[in-house]
């Protein structure tokens, strides 16, 4: 997923309802796909994964919740991904000193090359996966009737 793409925050709400709907029946797993025309993809996915690494997968969660939604320009980018993860709780310089380690940006950037090898060509794509291995790819921002037919049917 991209955080600063309009189509992912529209999917993001979607499994949201999903994840209440299902509960424990169906688990999200997040990777990043930061593309370049959204100004602060790139931004974003170090500062989500800085926030997971340090705060771990509940502020991460809560982080995104709090980040798809916002726009900014990418001259303000660097200053409310870091307020507003201050204000879960992270400490600023372990965030900051997260964000401009290489090893973040080669993980975003290992995830994005293997959602390529998946066959994403564009965000937010999803493949979803039964318990016996079948995989059925989302390529797009399905609504909340189709992703339910998909899961349907993938849990049975």
């Amino acid at each position: 997923s991209d955080s600063d793409c309009p189509f992912c925050e529209r999917f993001h709400a979607t499994m949201k309802d999903i994840q209440k709907n299902y509960g424990t029946k169906v688990a999200w797993v997040y990777r990043h796909f930061p593309l370049s025309m959204h100004p602060n993809a790139h931004n974003e996915a170090y500062a989500l994964e800085c926030v997971a690494q340090i705060g771990g997968t509940e502020k991460f969660w809560n982080y995104l919740d709090q980040l798809i939604g916002i726009t900014v320009t990418p001259e303000a980018s660097k200053n409310v991904l870091t307020s507003t993860a201050t204000t879960l709780g992270i400490d600023k310089g372990a965030f900051e000193s997260c964000i401009a380690n290489p090893a973040t940006q080669k993980k975003v950037a290992d995830q994005a090359a293997e959602a390529q090898a998946l066959g994403a060509q564009g965000t937010p794509y999803s493949i979803a996966i039964s318990k016996s291995g079948e995989q059925v790819a989302i390529p797009g921002a399905y609504p909340i009737d189709q992703m339910k037919k998909i899961i349907d049917g993938l849990l049975k």
